[in-house]
């Protein structure tokens, strides 16, 4: 992913378009809730049928998995972090 967005990143350069700076981080947004949120309709999805396409692309390490909150703001959205959760021996 980090390859991917280095040589996207430079494409867009190249043809003048403002790239961020700052280091980029893989991630997977999984979901996205407007607040308040009714969650009873997450319970128990897999139950309702909910289907999962297979994973087609390359295997890479994942060693945590982190609980953000972003918020949409005019200026940009703001990240913060609430909980992460390391994943295999510590």
């Amino acid at each position: 992913m980090v390859e991917v967005q280095r040589s996207i990143g430079a494409a867009l350069k190249s043809v003048g378009v403002h790239v961020e700076e700052r280091p980029y981080t893989p991630h997977l947004t999984l979901g996205r809730l407007r607040m308040p949120a009714d969650l009873s309709a997450l319970v128990g999805c897999e139950q309702a049928g909910a289907q999962v396409a297979p994973f087609a692309g390359r295997f890479f390490p994942v060693t945590r998995v982190v609980l953000i909150k972003s918020e949409l703001h005019p200026e940009g959205p703001r990240y913060t972090e609430l909980a992460s959760y390391p994943l295999g021996p510590a």
